[in-house]
C-alpha cells in the first residue's frame, strides 16, 4: 500500500551538556558470546540454505507469504515522499507499527516500513535442520524477511540508487545491524535507535529478560537450561557488529531498561566502521520525545555524510555526542 508523506519542518535539537557517560563505558568490549554457535547459525552456507527456503513471492503481492495467516513474520507499507531531500531510499525496521509522523525527517523519496514479528513467526522456521533448537529460527525468519524487503525496495522502478539507508528502532535496530553485516554491498548507512536485543547475558552468565528475546524462546523447554542458553546465543546481535562497514549512528538513553546501556554499548564498541554514538537520558524506551530527537539527530548526521543537503557545512565535532532533554 502506498501513501503520500507531506513535507515537514525539520528542527534540529542542538542543546549541549557537560554530562557524559563514564569513560570506562567507552572502552567496554565484552567478549563475543558463544561465537562458534553464532557463526554456525549465520555462516554463509547456512544463511544461503535458509534463503533458499524463503517462500516464493509474486510481483502483485510481494509480502503475502510473510504478512498473512498464523505464520506471519511482518507487516509492510511502502511510502512515497516527493519532497524528501535524502539521496537514497529508506528501509525502516521496527517491531511495532510506528504509525506516526516522527519519521518524516528520514523519509526517502521511496521508503519501505517493516514491522517485524518474530514472536508470532512459524514454530519450525523455514530451515531448522541441524540447529540445536528450532525456535531460534524465529529470529532468522525475521532477518530473512528484512533481507527480502531490502531487495524488494531496490527492485522498484522508481528506485535508482544502488544502496539503501537502513533505519532501525528497538528490535528493528538489531536486525538493521545484521543486514549491514550480511549484505554490506546493498547498505549505504545504518541509523539505529535503542537497539534491542543486543548483549543478552548478564554478569552472572544468565540471560537477560528482554521480551523481544524471550517471547520466541517460550517454545524452549525451560528445564533444559543449557539448551536455552545455546538457543539465546542466536539473539546476541552484537556479534554482527565487527562485520559492519557502512557508516553507523547508534543512539541510546542511560535510563532505558529495555535497550540498556550495556546492550547498546556492546553493539557500538564492537563496530569497526565510521560510527557515532548519541547519548540522552530520556526515561522511556522508544518514547515520543526521544524518537523525535533520534530522527532529528540522524538527519543532521546524514547531512554530514552527504546523504542530505548540508548548506551550512554541519559536521559533528566528536564521535560521541550528548544531548539531554530540556
Amino acid at each position: 500500500m502506498y501513501r503520500q508523506i507531506a513535507s515537514a519542518v525539520i528542527c534540529l535539537l542542538l542543546t549541549t551538556s557537560a554530562w557524559a557517560i563514564p569513560p570506562q563505558w567507552e572502552q567496554w568490549l565484552p567478549e563475543l558470546t558463544h561465537q562458534d554457535d553464532f557463526d554456525a547459525f549465520w555462516i554463509t552456507a547456512g544463511y544461503q540454505a535458509a534463503l533458499s527456503r524463503v517462500p516464493a513471492v509474486s510481483a502483485a503481492h510481494p509480502f503475502a507469504a510473510f504478512s498473512t495467516g498464523p505464520a506471519q513474520t511482518c507487516r509492510a507499507e511502502m511510502t512515497n515522499c516527493k519532497e524528501s531531500t535524502l539521496s537514497v531510499p529508506i528501509l525502516h525496521l521496527t517491531d511495532w507499527w510506528a504509525d506516526d509522523d516522527l519519521s518524516a525527517p528520514l523519509e526517502g523519496k521511496v521508503s519501505l516500513h517493516m514491522t517485524l514479528l518474530p514472536e508470532t513467526s512459524r514454530h519450525d522456521g523455514w530451515d531448522p535442520a541441524g540447529l540445536p533448537d528450532a525456535s531460534a529460527c524465529t529470529l532468522r525468519d525475521a532477518v530473512l524477511t528484512a533481507r527480502h524487503s531490502l531487495r524488494f525496495l531496490l527492485s522498484q522502478h522508481d528506485v535508482h540508487a544502488p544502496r539503501v539507508g537502513i533505519v532501525g528502532e528497538g528490535f528493528g535496530g538489531a536486525v538493521a545491524i545484521a543486514l549491514a553485516a550480511l549484505d554490506p554491498d546493498l547498505v549505504a548507512f545504518v541509523a539505529v535507535h535503542q537497539p534491542a536485543p543486543g548483549f543478552h547475558y548478564l554478569n552472572d552468565r544468565t540471560p537477560a529478560d528482554a521480551p523481544a528475546v524471550l517471547r520466541p524462546l517460550k517454545r524452549v523447554e525451560c528445564s533444559d537450561h543449557s539448551k536455552l542458553l545455546r538457543a539465546i546465543t542466536y539473539f546476541d546481535f552484537f556479534n554482527f557488529a565487527p562485520q559492519v562497514n557502512s557508516p553507523t549512528l547508534v543512539t541510546m538513553s542511560i535510563n532505558d531498561e529495555m535497550a540498556t546501556p550495556e546492550q547498546v554499548l556492546a553493539i557500538y564498541n564492537h563496530l569497526n566502521c565510521d560510527k557515532q554514538l548519541h547519548v540522552t537520558d530520556y526515561a522511556d524506551h522508544l518514547g515520543h520525545d526521544d524518537r523525535q530527537d533520534f530522527y532529528n539527530t540522524a538527519y543532521k548526521w546524514l547531512q554530514h555524510l552527504g546523504f542530505a543537503p548540508n548548506p551550512d557545512g554541519l559536521r559533528p565535532d566528536r564521535k560521541i555526542i550528548y544531548r539531554l532533554p530540556g
